[in-house]
């Protein structure tokens, strides 16, 4: 009987997984073994050091190589940065997951505990022509749409309200808030998909209707 509710309790967490979207939760601090892809097409791994935040998100980091030598890189530089998760991350993501996710979606909780790395791409501005270096919290389903954290500071409190994101789709960047979510947004990333039409809907649901759109036809 034991080996039956182990059993269950599995399979139960799997369907979960499966039919629960969420993002990852972005990180206000980041350090550790790092893998860097430069716009030269260059490649750099060390450890993260250093790294240095603001309004548009990360600025500049150091890598410190692994023959000791330290190298400070300028986030226009960057194609692409892979952090691998350490305890500390990974503890800061499970905490504010739990603080800021709904009932369904923590039981989504052990995915956290099985990603390697967080990743942050170069992101085109979606008013000025600039580039910014955000954080990608979608990896596991974001062959159409790819959404990315918007920096925000750490004393802010995030809601509905005030929720937004950077969303790419065929290369065009929006900044989306629940307000632009409803006002045509919506209709902007899914009125492909006929069969997804939706009277009302929320910036809280964007992960999952981004899932849903995947599978559309």
């Amino acid at each position: 009987m034991k080996r039956i509710n182990v059993a269950l309790l599995l399979l139960l967490q799997f369907c979960a997984v499966s039919v629960f979207a969420q993002f990852m939760t972005p990180l206000s601090s980041i350090s550790g073994p790092a893998f860097v892809t430069m716009q030269n097409g260059d490649t750099l791994s060390g450890d993260l050091k250093n790294a240095m935040s603001g309004s548009n998100g990360i600025v500049s980091f150091k890598i410190k190589k692994a023959d000791g030598t330290s190298v400070k890189i300028k986030t226009a530089d960057v194609e692409e940065l892979r952090i691998k998760i350490d305890g500390l991350a990974r503890m800061e993501m499970v905490a504010n997951a739990e603080i800021h996710l709904t009932k369904p979606e923590k039981n989504n909780l052990e995915q956290i505990g099985t990603r390697e790395y967080i990743i942050w791409e170069q992101v085109k501005h979606y008013k000025k022509d600039k580039y910014l270096l955000l954080q990608l919290i979608n990896p596991e389903f974001d062959n159409k749409i790819k959404v990315y954290a918007v920096p925000a500071p750490p004393s802010s409190e995030i809601s509905n309200d005030n929720l937004s994101y950077y969303v790419v789709k065929d290369g065009v960047t929006k900044k989306m808030s629940n307000k632009d979510y409803k006002k045509g947004g919506y209709a902007e990333l899914f009125s492909d998909c006929p069969q997804m039409e939706k009277k009302k809907p929320k910036i809280a649901d964007l992960a999952q209707d981004i899932l849903e759109y995947n599978d559309c036809n």
